[in-house]
This record gives structure tokens, sequence and C-alpha cells, in this order.
């Protein structure tokens, strides 16, 4: 529909996706519980640890995190904890200490 209205050549939803894989089926993230979500976050995690190695995939994975878990409103220690981990195992461990409510 933008190309068509704009004229456009190529139309950029890449930024959106961050944090928002289900944007392209059309299912809002406010719909999942919060179990689901924690599912996929270790999913992308653990595939990009595949493909990146450790260290590297989990600095990468911060900005993911960031969006994934941006309707949770982290307080400043959450987030402090989540971002400066450098370990997969770390990583999902402080995902676990959150708890985090069944519903975003």
């Amino acid at each position: 529909k933008m190309q068509a209205y704009a004229k456009c050549d190529a139309v950029m939803i890449g930024r959106a996706a961050i944090g928002n894989p289900w944007l392209f089926a059309g299912i809002s993230k406010m719909e999942l519980l919060t179990d689901e979500l924690l599912s996929i976050i270790q999913i992308h995690l653990n595939s990009m640890v595949d493909f990146y190695g450790e260290t590297i995939a989990v600095v990468q994975f911060r900005k993911h995190a960031v969006s994934y878990l941006s309707h949770f409103h982290l307080t400043s220690d959450e987030r402090r904890r989540l971002l400066t981990t450098t370990t997969h195992h770390g990583f999902i461990q402080a995902l676990v200490d959150l708890q985090l409510p069944q519903r975003i």
C-alpha cells in the first residue's frame, strides 16, 4: 500500500521489528503471555550465540532485549543487571530473576 501511495521503490520495516517479530503476523506484543515472550527471547539469544559466539552475541543482543522488554518498565537496577551481563547463562539468569508479571 505504501509503495503505491508514495510511489516509492521500497519501504523500510526492519527497525520496527526489533523486539517485536510478531509485527509481520499482525499480532500485538501486548497479546502475548510473558512466558511466550521469554521463550522467544531465549530462542533469539541462543540463535545469536550459535552464530556469533557467546561474547559478541550477548553484547549485540542487548538492543533486542531492551525492545522485547520495553513494556515492563524495568527499574534502573533491573536494566543495569540485564544489560551489563557478559555471559549467555548470566543473561538468562538475569532474565529469570526479573520475576515479570504473566501479562505485559
